[in-house]
């Protein structure tokens, strides 16, 4: 049986996109007969979860730089793995040459179209213009048809478009972004009225506050730890969200998008959403009313973009990798 080792960490400080996707692969190549090995640090989620996709779960804390790719290649060798899949926001080129060195094939999310020593497997999801840069192997896949996520955002539409807008900062720490953007859209709202999705985490007491004391009219639904969300995101006009994986969901849903960053490493994906027509606002804490306000104008008076079923392209990527390892 075939063997792979997947080393990813997720909680509630850097957000659960890492987790998601990476379990979305276990669940396909466990569809495979392949045995999934879980190796990270992870808070704030029961083992039963973990076992849905992962045969044998080991919980470290992370550690630098070499002594983190050390354990890893002790833990690869240890269950004698047929690859690595690797999702870390913070790996390093110090990492990627120690694995080549180790002749350890492995597989990565790409951060970008320019990062040094490529894995021997990898997609980048990035939504860049241009789909055939020549990353000089054709084991890489680039494009935003390539992200891998869950299973809903493949399915056909079945409701109806309302007057709502779907408001999300993906499910780690928001650092006040939802408060922040509610603040700009409430006096901008008439008959359209809002989905927040939201996670429990430490900033949900005062989301809900804020929400009592200024939403006299109830414009605001709360959505609380929601997992099956296509059908809110279906029924929007649009969304309001950061550039993390929320982006990537929004968009496998035809749904045009405002997107703010949190985080440096969302930056990059935010500013290239504008390729396919979408709005990025820049930083959430350098958003200024005058720009906010007449995108907001502008996109509500757009035409529903006709919706158009996500195809699962990141299996072409699963079966290329089963053939070689």
């Amino acid at each position: 049986m075939k063997k792979i080792l997947y080393r990813f960490d997720a909680n509630q400080k850097i957000g659960f996109g890492h987790l998601i996707r990476c379990c979305q692969l276990a669940k396909e190549f466990k569809k495979k007969k392949v045995q999934n090995i879980f190796y990270g640090d992870v808070k704030d989620i029961d083992n039963s979860f973990f076992r849905k996709y992962f045969q044998k779960v080991i919980k470290v804390k992370s550690s630098d730089v070499i002594n983190e790719t050390n354990n890893i290649i002790r833990i690869h060798k240890k269950f004698k793995c047929n690859l690595l899949v690797l999702d870390k926001f913070n790996s390093s080129n110090k990492m990627r040459k120690i694995f080549k060195k180790n002749n350890i094939k492995w597989f990565e999310f790409i951060k970008n179209k320019d990062m040094l020593n490529l894995p021997t497997y990898g997609i980048c999801s990035i939504p860049y213009k241009n789909t055939k840069i020549n990353f000089s192997k054709d084991k890489i896949y680039l494009g935003k048809n390539y992200s891998v996520l869950r299973d809903q955002f493949y399915k056909k539409k079945s409701v109806k478009t309302k007057n709502y807008i779907f408001i999300n900062s993906g499910g780690g720490n928001d650092k006040g972004s939802i408060i922040f953007i509610l603040k700009k859209v409430l006096p901008l709202l008439s008959k359209i009225r809002i989905f927040l999705l939201v996670g429990n985490n430490s900033s949900l007491p005062k989301i809900k506050e804020w929400i009592k004391n200024n939403d006299k009219k109830k414009m605001i639904k709360i959505l609380l730890n929601k997992e099956n969300i296509i059908n809110y995101i279906d029924q929007s006009l649009f969304a309001i969200c950061s550039g993390g994986t929320i982006s990537h969901e929004i968009d496998s849903r035809s749904k045009r998008m405002m997107i703010f960053s949190i985080t440096k490493n969302q930056v990059l994906q935010s500013k290239n959403w504008e390729n396919f027509g979408h709005h990025y606002l820049g930083k959430f804490q350098n958003i200024k009313n005058i720009k906010f306000k007449k995108i907001f104008q502008n996109i509500k008076k757009l035409r529903e973009k006709k919706f158009k079923v996500r195809r699962k392209y990141y299996l072409k990527v699963i079966n290329n990798i089963l053939r070689e390892i």
